[in-house]
């Protein structure tokens, strides 16, 4: 069982066109989480750890594909840091492509993606763990890597990492 209590504000929110429709997403992160954790009979207290939320919804176009990556971390002079970078969806002006300084959202330029999610911008991902999946309906299909790990490099804007972890994404979806 999960039980986690995460101190939501108001997060950045980006609607933007997608094709003919239009797509919404909010972001929050460095949010306090509070709670605990059972597995296999052992119980973990939360206390203190910082979170993220991520929000989406809308009609995507039939063909959808973007790059992602968000995590939280240490910056080398002890501020709390942030990210949510998006290369492929909410790419105008206004996008979700933001780093949270001490709980402070600024948006930032976009970032090149490594192909093989190794990097994006001048931050370096070295992967623990991934989930994935890839099928083909003929008239559906999709392609998906999301791993996890750690950080370290420079987040836009000059701010280098003492620590950083959290995730990447390839999505790549026909419907």
């Amino acid at each position: 069982m999960i039980e986690l209590d995460i101190d939501e504000g108001d997060g950045i929110e980006v609607v933007s066109p997608h094709g003919r429709s239009w797509v919404w997403t909010r972001k929050q992160a460095g949010l306090p989480v509070r709670g605990r954790v059972d597995v296999a009979g052992r119980t973990f207290e939360v206390d203190g750890a910082l979170g993220f939320v991520d929000e989406s919804a809308g009609y995507h176009s039939r063909h959808t594909a973007w790059r992602w990556s968000a995590g939280i971390g240490v910056a080398e002079d002890g501020r709390a840091v942030a990210w949510n970078l998006v290369d492929g969806v909410h790419d105008g002006d206004a996008s979700e492509r933001t780093v949270w300084l001490d709980g402070s959202p600024e948006e930032v330029p976009a970032q090149a993606f490594a192909g093989d999610l190794s990097r994006v911008g001048d931050l370096e991902f070295r992967e623990w763990s991934a989930r994935r999946s890839s099928k083909n309906y003929l008239v559906m299909r999709n392609r998906y890597r999301q791993p996890f790990g750690e950080f370290s490099g420079t987040l836009p804007g000059g701010i280098a990492l003492a620590e950083g972890y959290g995730v990447m994404e390839e999505h790549d979806v026909l419907w």
